[in-house]
């Protein structure tokens, strides 16, 4: 029979199934007892196993690699010619063969003369298929410390409900079983038998399917903790092991390929792309249908990111197992370190560079960095080699090479529009006099689009772009599904919206028929659903974004000041958030010898699993689903508008569920927010967010940096101060409400805090403190005291006497966190008096 498989997707498949079989020997019986296990399979077993003492099976999950294959050879032929690849792994019987066992090795960052093997059981025969996936959280290294307590996650397909999201107690003896295996394997093997015949669209969608069932699968239970995941596992492995195969041919050619690498080789290559200018783009936005855009405005960003990503991966020939790392405005994707694949590269930042200027005039801008790399087994703690670097580095340094040869080129944003299209840009050109502008972004445009928003507003002119992304913004309510495709693959009616190269994206509310396409489905609740039926040519795939759903009156998304119209003083918060010292982590987190490329991109998927997806289920609890929008969500941002009180709460949720998800209280997240009124400028609005956050993680106190909240001008440490500031908030807006005390004392505390900090100002400058405050501060309530009337009364300024002259100071309370509670007793006060 000819083959039906390119040598490209030959060895790349192999390496996506060639540990597949460690899923299905934990779901079955033991190799003597099972009844899974064909005979064909069975006689076949010494081969594909390495023996032992005595003669013992060795790595004995290939047996059931070897079964899977012949079981679903039938509905797919061409996994035929992935048996001897995948199969025999560990006793590799032709170059590709060796070339996946190599990449095996490397995706784990071992040295191959250390192979364990999975049957070396440490706690009897059994133990490999209780032992539970560890939190990589805990693993990670925080000012020298690990996480204290040891957790796992329950066995279960990747989704967002609660049920199943949080960590468990790690448990060797009672996590995972046969049993839950059996049952997770069974649905597993039922979906793959829905897999699209023709051979691409079957890989990359069965990337997916393997990411839905084997993310919470250890891929080495040999491991006293083992954090990396069988799917990530296999996803680097089949990656490097293509890599490595086309690096071979174009290098050295076919008929030298035996498997070896020359020890002078530099075969991977790690490219690092960077979307800059993100934030001006996002918030340059102005004039009162501002928020008509915003959401579609942050949603086209990463769609245009998509856009580069697939563009890449069609034109080097390469499949989405190649993208280690998508989010925040930048992608990191492991390719061969070829010069086609360069020249490509070369050629395809050139042509997007060129696109973006001439769509954005310089507000958006891409570069590409990269560099080649092999491993190098001769030290444990610096086994990369990166081309043109003499010593051995960590898998950080890697990482952080690649990033800064990205970086490096915003020095030179456009040169190579400017060397090519002078006279355009320097020249004089345009019609002079008034321009007509878009009436959101200000921007001088000659085609511009007339729109109206409603019956009750005049006609407003727009960019053409500026009204797609109004147009994505709408479709994001009821989209069921992410197209990207060529035009020529979409027919009918759909809409569809230009971005990079020559993509252009659907998002339709019902699943699209297209041909030759990329079809995610947009997941909210539940377990991913990948596949349509009746498409056999286009890639099916699922993803999570911030912002899925978003408060609604009747199908219409609300406006910014309809999140408060049913807060009388009508304000809105603003609050932008990210998780503190992340690049450290990624750089410095794992122990000598545990960084790997699995272990990043598990590090990484579990990132974008809380702030791409279960910030959504967060959002829609009662408390929150009403009043706040999420704008953007993504690897490890939050930027999500609301009601003020609202926001504040949102922000305090996020921080304590994400450290009940990392099973950490030293791995932090910091807030700005800033309160508005509602009709505030959006983009001003989060500038001053921005900087509230900068604030936030230059917040020091007792010892703690960051881990901070901002808000009204004041930071909080989440952890040591914030607890006391709700507690002061609530009695201050209790003693309100009852009367106790007045308005007037509220912002008289305000006044005397204000004398305060001019105190402390004139101090660092030199002067001696001025403490006058505090006298006038103890007469007032002295006198209050003695013409109080009641007992709560006279309690309560007792209590806050205590506060101000006896516990305020910077060792116990700081006087800024106690005037941060006062000034949103005094909003919420507002608010309740008014209603």
């Amino acid at each position: 029979m000819n083959p039906q498989l390119t040598k490209k997707q030959r060895i790349y498949l192999s390496g996506l199934l060639h540990d597949l079989g460690k899923f299905y020997q934990r779901a079955d019986s033991s190799f003597e007892t099972s009844k899974e296990i064909s005979l064909v399979t069975r006689n076949n077993a010494p081969n594909i196993c390495r023996s032992g003492q005595g003669g013992y099976l060795t790595h004995q999950h290939v047996i059931w690699t070897a079964e899977f294959i012949e079981k679903k050879r039938a509905k797919f032929p061409f996994l035929a010619e992935i048996y001897s690849d995948a199969a025999f792994h560990h006793k590799p019987q032709s170059g590709e063969g060796k070339l996946v066992q190599l990449a095996d090795w490397w995706a784990s960052g071992i040295d191959r003369s250390k192979e364990v093997t999975d049957e070396a059981l440490k706690l009897g025969k059994a133990r490999f298929k209780r032992q539970p996936i560890g939190n990589i959280f805990q693993t990670l290294n925080v000012n020298s410390h690990k996480g204290a307590h040891k957790t796992t996650f329950s066995l279960a397909p990747l989704g967002i409900d609660e049920v199943d999201f949080y960590p468990v107690t790690y448990d060797i003896n009672g996590a995972y079983s046969q049993e839950q295996y059996k049952s997770l394997w069974d649905d597993f093997s039922a979906e793959f038998d829905r897999l699209p015949l023709h051979i691409d669209a079957f890989i990359d969608t069965l990337y997916f399917l393997l990411k839905k069932y084997l993310w919470r699968i250890p891929a080495n239970t040999q491991e006293d903790y083992p954090v990396g995941s069988l799917f990530d596992h296999l996803k680097t492995t089949a990656s490097i092991a293509a890599s490595l195969a086309d690096y071979m041919d174009e290098r050295y050619g076919d008929a030298v390929n035996n498997g070896s690498v020359p020890a002078n080789a530099y075969p991977l290559l790690l490219l690092s792309v960077d979307l800059s200018g993100i934030q001006k783009f996002l918030y340059n936005i102005a004039g009162k249908q501002a928020a008509k855009s915003l959401k579609g405005r942050s949603f086209y960003l990463q769609t245009l990111l998509d856009g580069v990503a697939l563009t890449i991966l069609q034109r080097t020939h390469n499949y989405y197992g190649h993208l280690v790392y998508s989010s925040g405005g930048k992608f990191f994707m492991l390719l061969p370190n070829t010069e086609s694949v360069i020249n490509e590269l070369k050629l395809i930042e050139n042509e997007i560079v060129a696109q973006l200027w001439d769509a954005f005039q310089g507000e958006l801008f891409i570069c590409f960095g990269w560099v080649g790399f092999k491993y190098y087994a001769g030290d444990k703690e610096h086994n990369i080699l990166i081309e043109g670097i003499e010593n051995a580095v960590g898998l950080g340094d890697l990482w952080q090479q690649a990033a800064i040869r990205s970086a490096a080129k915003k020095r030179k944003k456009f040169d190579v529009v400017v060397k090519e299209r002078y006279a355009e840009l320097f020249l004089p050109h345009g019609n002079g006099g008034e321009s007509p502008v878009c009436a959101i972004t200000g921007a001088e445009q000659q085609d511009l689009v007339g729109k109206n928003f409603d019956s009750q507003t005049e006609k407003v002119y727009l960019g053409k772009l500026v009204d797609h992304q109004i147009e994505i913004g709408k479709c994001l309510n009821t989209h069921l599904q992410v197209v990207y495709a060529g035009e020529k693959s979409f027919t009918g009616s759909a809409a569809t919206f230009p971005l990079a190269g020559k993509l252009r994206l659907s998002l339709p509310e019902d699943p699209m028929s297209v041909d030759d396409a990329w079809i995610f489905t947009t997941l909210r609740r539940g377990k991913p659903d990948i596949m349509n039926k009746g498409i056999t040519k286009s890639r099916y795939g699922f993803r999570y974004f911030g912002g899925t759903t978003q408060p609604h009156i009747g199908k219409t998304p609300k406006t910014f000041e309809q999140l408060c119209d049913d807060e009388p003083n009508n304000k809105l918060g603003i609050l932008r958030m990210d998780v503190d010292s992340l690049g450290e982590l990624f750089l410095k987190g794992f122990d000598t010898g545990q960084a790997s490329f699995t272990a990043y991109s598990t590090l990484s998927g579990m990132l974008d699993l809380f702030f791409s997806g279960y910030l959504n289920t967060l959002r829609e609890r009662p408390e929150f689903i009403h009043h706040i929008t999420i704008i953007y969500s993504g690897g490890d941002d939050l930027f999500a508008v609301g009601r003020w009180d609202k926001i504040i709460l949102f922000a305090e949720t996020v921080q304590n569920e994400f450290k009940r998800f990392t099973a950490r209280q030293d791995i932090t997240l910091s807030a700005g927010i800033q309160i508005v009124g509602s009709k505030f400028p959006v983009a001003k609005a989060a500038g001053m967010a921005g900087e509230a956050e900068e604030m936030a993680k230059a917040h020091q106190y007792r010892g703690s940096n960051k881990n901070a909240i901002s808000v009204l001008g004041v930071s909080v440490n989440f952890d040591l101060e914030l607890p006391a500031v709700i507690e002061w908030r609530q009695k201050l807006k209790e003693w309100l409400t009852e009367g106790s005390i007045t308005k007037g004392l509220l912002l008289q505390l305000l006044a005397y805090y204000e004398q305060f900090r001019n105190s402390q100002i004139s101090v660092s400058e030199g002067n001696k403190p001025d403490l006058g405050w505090k006298w006038h501060l103890a007469y007032n309530l002295s006198r209050r005291s003695r013409t109080a009337t009641g007992q709560k009364a006279a309690k309560a300024l007792d209590e806050i006497k205590q506060m101000v002259l006896v516990e305020i100071n910077e060792n116990h309370f700081r006087f800024d966190a106690f005037a941060l509670a006062c000034r949103l007793a005094e909003l919420d006060h507002k608010k309740s008096h008014k209603q």
